[in-house]
């Protein structure tokens, strides 16, 4: 089960969230991945068959898994970029306007040991 976990950053603080999102996205990725070929190494032979179908589907899931996230990084980036590309407001009158707030939207998968 997936759930959406949202939590706001200051503007100057947007970059370095998401370097710590990525680089623990990536350490996941290559420790799972690792893992798993050091377990189980791809065999192809009649009776590796099973064990290399099982061992595939593992590297598919954390491939994916990796995928997922780097999508979500995608996301947060390309909103910090329309934030910093976007023209200035235009003030009619003297009102307080709130600071944008970038939120980053971060997934919990069941299936990831954390």
């Amino acid at each position: 089960m997936r759930v959406n976990l949202s939590y706001s950053v200051e503007l100057e603080e947007v970059l370095t969230a998401v370097e710590k999102l990525y680089t623990e996205s990536r350490e996941r990725f290559e420790r799972d991945y690792n893992m798993l070929t050091k377990i189980s190494p791809l065999l192809f032979s009649n009776a590796s068959l099973e064990s290399t179908l099982r061992t595939t589907e593992e590297m598919r899931q954390a491939l994916a898994a990796y995928e997922t996230k780097l999508e979500e990084i995608r996301g947060i980036l390309t909103g910090y970029s329309n934030i910093l590309n976007a023209p200035p407001p235009q003030h009619t009158e003297a009102v307080a306007t709130p600071e944008p707030v970038i939120s980053l939207d971060v997934q919990q998968s069941e299936e990831e040991d954390d």
